[in-house]
Order: C-alpha cells, then sequence, then structure tokens
C-alpha cells in the first residue's frame, strides 16, 4: 500500500503519509496531517483503492 496513517508525535492528530516519498500526502496541494484518526483512515484507504485502480488502468 502506498498511503499509511500515522500519528503525529506528541500529539492526538495523524497524518496521511505517501510511503514513496516519506511525505504528508498531497489532495488539491493540501498535506493531509493535523487529522483525527477516523479521517486520516478514510482518506487512506481511499487514497490507496485510486493509487490501485491507476496502476491497473496503466497496464492496459
Amino acid at each position: 500500500m502506498r498511503y499509511v496513517t500515522e500519528k503525529l508525535p506528541g500529539r492526538d492528530l495523524w497524518a496521511v503519509i505517501d510511503s514513496v516519498t516519506r511525505k504528508p500526502a498531497l489532495v488539491n496541494d493540501v498535506p493531509q496531517i493535523d487529522l483525527d484518526l477516523d479521517d486520516a483512515d478514510d482518506l487512506t484507504e481511499l487514497l490507496n483503492r485510486l493509487d490501485q485502480e491507476a496502476s491497473i488502468g496503466a497496464k492496459h
């Protein structure tokens, strides 16, 4: 999976991290940080699904 949810150090907030770049995932050029856990998990799942669909489409 390309995107992972990580807890921000010293805070009760989360980020969605791009495992390729090791930087926060960008959605409309906005870094996906300071999220509640549920939102971060949902976004991680969505981004991974979109990435997987793009990979499948690129193979055809």
